[in-house]
């Protein structure tokens, strides 16, 4: 089982990376994922958009097995579909963080899947994606989604348990 820090969401928070950067310094890790949602924050404007994403580029050179996710923040630009904490100098640092960290929606490591929200059922069934033989497919399958499809409250970018209407998450058939 590979040994992995998980990076959340940062939105604009470049202290998260050097938080990170010290912890892969301290122990082995086999790689990291990065949970998306690195653009947008209350009260940030062009020099926070930069200097983050200089920050997160280092860190990129300086780790290269890191896998990038989507957040719904970068979707909500690439998009052209707001969200709260958006403003128009993150257009281009949505578009940034999609040329230059290539993200996926999902990562799946043994049994467990990796996404910015999670995956409920009712994606999956809505997808017509039940029909999977195990994990991998899954996850290569919603991985070849294009970025509208997954612009859903249920979707691995929304995935919201606590709203009605949506189920729990539940374990994925076959999945582990």
């Amino acid at each position: 089982m590979s040994k992995i820090l998980v990076v959340p969401d940062t939105h604009l928070k470049p202290k998260m990376f050097d938080l990170a950067d010290k912890i892969l310094r301290e122990h082995k890790v086999d790689y990291v994922i990065q949970l998306g949602d690195n653009v947008d924050d209350f009260y940030c404007y062009g020099d926070q958009y930069r200097n983050h994403n200089a920050r997160m580029l280092t860190f990129y050179r300086d780790y290269p097995n890191t896998i990038w996710l989507w957040g719904n923040h970068e979707a909500s630009y690439i998009l052209g579909r707001p969200v709260t904490g958006n403003i128009f100098v993150g257009r281009e640092y949505a578009r940034l963080y999609r040329e230059n960290f290539n993200p996926k929606f999902i990562h799946l490591d043994g049994k467990v899947i990796f996404s910015h929200a999670g995956i409920f059922q009712e994606f999956i069934d809505e997808n017509n994606l039940q029909d999977y033989k195990n994990a991998e497919e899954l996850v290569q399958r919603i991985n070849q989604l294009n970025l509208l499809a997954l612009w859903r409250d249920n979707s691995p970018l929304w995935a919201r348990p606590q709203y009605d209407g949506l189920t729990r998450p539940k374990l994925i058939k076959d999945c582990l």
